[in-house]
């Protein structure tokens, strides 16, 4: 006769089972980080800051870690109201984070470097290059302070310029299932994986992307977003090692690194299957999904284009909401023809390694990263 061996029997899975009918759902648990340093030279007035400042902090409920000057602390309170916020009024200027000391005088030099400098300031290359400081430093303070996060992101402040849906943003199990799919799918940890957003996405005919090497420098294309990005704890600090190590490298050797953007694109080349990414302007996912090409994007009607990612990690209800607003108030024209609506779709699941593999086939590798910039041990040279 057979005996029962009880070494055999998972017994974490009988609990589960057992319990698990009777508790609630644990969604993983979502930390925005923003700052907000008004610029002496701006392309926006403090009028829109402050209309842009409300849609973001009045409505969306998740917890907020905020950066901000003494005096603003009284407009974002008021902003924000009895919603939850840690707001960190240490630094009184962009200028006295840690990564940005001393470097004043290098970033007014570097001005007179940019193609574009009647459009950008000192200051506002400082607010770019802090971001991955205020995020590390967010997540790292909340969790210092007994509190728990499985996913910190970088948010701007000023990134949700029109009225929406959106309250409990980002929805922390769409995040969770995105980050986890993507995991699998890189074949990357999933602590190692970072979101942005493309506003552009190279292809077969642009060789410039399939031929770049480290040493030639900071990428000017504007492929990245800039505006939301982020992941779980150690990914946010490689992250964060990585963007200052290029941003270091590359200045020392008088490359212009003020956009935040370019360093960004740098690590998308580098290390590619770390990144799991949004375009909304995939033509190839317009022909899957059989979009009419008429349609105010390749995905539908979506709103704003650079802001995709906010419906993307939304609520599936506060998702279906935003949709349905925008399909109702779309009414633009073709040049003499009918209006083109298409409701805004789900992009399918993609990796940066996955648009450079599909432009340039399957046998593409990212170029190598010197470990002389980066560092040895860096868990991402493993598999970039």
């Amino acid at each position: 006769m057979a005996t029962f061996n009880w070494r055999n029997v998972d017994l974490n899975a009988i609990h589960n089972v057992i319990l698990r009918p009777w508790l609630p759902e644990v969604k993983p648990r979502v930390l925005l980080v923003s700052a907000f340093f008004p610029l002496p030279k701006s392309k926006h007035t403090f009028g829109e800051y402050e209309a842009w400042l409300t849609h973001y902090l009045q409505p969306i409920t998740s917890d907020l870690y905020m950066f901000a000057p003494p005096e603003m602390e009284e407009m974002i309170r008021r902003l924000r109201g009895d919603l939850p916020m840690t707001l960190n009024t240490t630094y009184h200027t962009i200028w006295d984070i840690p990564t940005l000391r001393g470097r004043k005088d290098l970033y007014y030099e570097m001005h007179t470097w940019d193609p574009e400098q009647w459009l950008h300031s000192p200051e506002l290359y400082a607010v770019w290059t802090g971001k991955v400081f205020f995020l590390d430093e967010g997540f790292t303070n909340s969790l210092a302070a007994g509190k728990h996060y499985d996913y910190a992101f970088w948010n701007d402040a000023g990134s949700m310029r029109e009225s929406h849906t959106y309250r409990n943003w980002p929805d922390g199990k769409r995040v969770d299932e995105v980050y986890r799919a993507s995991a699998k799918l890189s074949g990357v940890p999933i602590d190692q994986m970072v979101f942005f957003g493309l506003w552009w996405a190279p292809d077969k005919d642009h060789k410039e992307s399939k031929e770049w090497r480290e040493e030639r420098g900071p990428v000017e294309w504007m492929m990245s977003e800039g505006s939301f990005f982020g992941g779980m704890l150690d990914a946010v600090r490689t992250y964060r090692h990585l963007y200052m190590a290029y941003h270091d490298h590359y200045l020392a050797r008088s490359f212009f690194v003020g956009k935040d953007q370019s360093i960004m694109n740098v690590l998308l080349f580098l290390f590619p299957s770390h990144f799991t990414v949004t375009w909304v302007y995939d033509s190839i996912a317009r022909q899957e999904m059989g979009i009419p090409d008429g349609a105010e994007t390749q995905l539908g009607n979506c709103g704003s284009s650079w802001f995709y990612y906010q419906w993307y990690f939304a609520e599936p209800s506060e998702r279906e909401e935003q949709a349905d607003a925008w399909y109702a108030e779309e009414n633009a024209h073709r040049a003499g023809g009918e209006p083109i609506k298409e409701r805004c779709h789900m992009q399918r699941l993609m990796t940066f390694d996955m648009f450079m593999k599909r432009a340039y086939g399957n046998d593409w590798v990212p170029p190598p990263a010197s470990v002389d910039i980066v560092g040895e041990g860096l868990r991402w040279l493993d598999h970039p």
